[in-house]
């Protein structure tokens, strides 16, 4: 039996009557990190409350594995460009047209980890089911985000580079009706019906989302870049 998802689950929920994802947040406009081939306009270094809100937000789901000081630079990614404007409106519109549909965007912040070179891919070409970032995972093949206060669970798919630095990306997911998929479910590419948008592993207290592969295009926007390094722990009397 297909289980539903309780709507209010452990997250700040977006009014979606007031939503306006034209807003942009506070901050100047700085200079793209000189190893990033992106237009330098379309990356904003977030200063004041903006950058303290997403910070505390990473921070808070690490688990005191990263320490604010090992936070190098946060950075809001801005669609300037013809095609990363086209991507924007096609996510706006899923947005509106999940509304009507379901009575509800459902919208979560999601973070999303992996390598350098596929944060650039992501930020010249947005989420695509040809990039390669469809996994098969534990609830079936798709885009994996952890929630908002679990950034931890994709820090397992950050990879340093060559400095030492991690990438982790702050994305908005539409999940609208959500289905809960038991772990394990590694042979599963579709949703069990054609009402359901995305996959969690548990009705209240989700772990993981999964954008199925038929909607990465439509139901992912990448919001913002957190570039960090892992706090050193103590273990057994050493620095590991």
């Amino acid at each position: 039996m297909t289980e539903r998802v309780n709507p209010n689950i452990h997250e700040n929920i977006y009014d979606e009557k007031s939503y306006d994802p034209w807003i942009e947040r506070d901050g100047g406009m700085r200079a793209l990190m000189d190893s990033m081939a992106v237009n330098p306009t379309e990356i904003e270094l977030l200063e004041g409350y903006g950058r303290e809100e997403v910070m505390h937000m990473f921070l808070s789901g690490m688990e005191n594995t990263v320490s604010s000081n090992n936070i190098f630079a946060i950075h809001h990614i801005i669609p300037k460009s013809g095609a990363k404007i086209g991507r924007l409106q096609i996510f706006t519109q899923k947005a509106a047209t999940t509304l009507a549909r379901c009575g509800t965007v459902n919208m979560r912040n999601g973070w999303f980890g992996t390598s350098y070179e596929v944060i650039t891919d992501i930020l010249l070409n947005g989420f695509d089911a040809t990039n390669g970032l469809s996994v098969r995972g534990p609830l079936g093949s798709g885009v994996y985000l952890s929630p908002q206060n679990l950034a931890c669970n994709s820090a397992q798919n950050c990879y340093p580079n060559a400095n030492g630095l991690k990438y982790m990306m702050l994305c908005r997911v539409i999940l609208g009706n959500v289905e809960v998929v038991p772990v394990g479910s590694y042979e599963r590419f579709l949703p069990s019906n054609i009402e359901f948008d995305c996959a969690i592993d548990h009705p209240t207290f989700p772990s993981m989302y999964m954008v199925w592969s038929c909607n990465i295009l439509t139901n992912i926007h990448p919001d913002c870049i957190v570039v960090y390094k892992e706090t050193p722990t103590i273990t057994r009397g050493r620095i590991c």
